[in-house]
Parts: C-alpha cells; sequence; structure tokens
C-alpha cells in the first residue's frame, strides 16, 4: 500500500512541476507573483511585440519581424527576454511590474503549487 502512495505522489509532484514551468512560461514571475504583459501579434502584420509596464511607469518592449512560419519561435523569444529583464530590474534596483498587470488568481494558484512541491521535497 506504501508503494503506491509513493508512485501517487510521485504523480502528484510531477503535476506541480509541470504547472509550475507553465506558469513561468507563459507569465512574468518577480518575488512569487505572476505578472501579465502584453503580446501584439497580428497574421497579416510582420511585426510582433510584447510589452509591460514597471511600477515606476517605466515600460518594457521588444518587437520582431515575423519570418515566415517562425511566429511562436518569436513570441516565446520576445516573452523570455521580457521576462529576464523584469526579474534583472526586480533584482538590481526593487521595481516590480505594475500593478495592474498583477494576475491575483495565477499568482495564488503559482504560490500554492510552490508550497506543495517544497512540502513534497520535505516529505
Amino acid at each position: 500500500m506504501e508503494k503506491g502512495m509513493n508512485c501517487r505522489n510521485d504523480h502528484e509532484y510531477e503535476n506541480d512541476l509541470y504547472s509550475k514551468h507553465m506558469i513561468e512560461l507563459d507569465f512574468i514571475i518577480v518575488n512569487d507573483q505572476v505578472y501579465e504583459f502584453c503580446c501584439i501579434a497580428h497574421h497579416s502584420s510582420p511585426v510582433m511585440a510584447v510589452e509591460v509596464f514597471l511600477e515606476n511607469g517605466t515600460l518594457l518592449k521588444d518587437s520582431v519581424r515575423n519570418k515566415g512560419l517562425a511566429v511562436d519561435a518569436n513570441r516565446f523569444r520576445l516573452r523570455r527576454k521580457l521576462q529576464e529583464q523584469a526579474r534583472s530590474i526586480y533584482i538590481k534596483h526593487g521595481v516590480l511590474p505594475a500593478d495592474k498587470h498583477l494576475n491575483e488568481k495565477k499568482t495564488a494558484m503559482y504560490q500554492k503549487v510552490l508550497r506543495e512541491i517544497e512540502w513534497r521535497k520535505k516529505s
């Protein structure tokens, strides 16, 4: 019976890691808070842009020209770059993304998943 319980716990742990990873891919995570950012892309436009305002009014943004079928790769690259910029500014200057970008529901979910992961590591 204990073996089945461990298997179930392993499965739940893997699910928690997956949930954490998916949130980290799709949002900006700063200080365990989840922030959304704007991604502007249209099939008829050759340009894709991402942006987020910081609490001090600074606008972080980047864009790239869409080339062929690389739309998803461009979107991923732009999101990653913006995520890294926001985290770096927080670490260096203590400036968070603006409150209007805070996603409270995802923040609660992310923090719950982090607690579950830590609890499972200790068990």
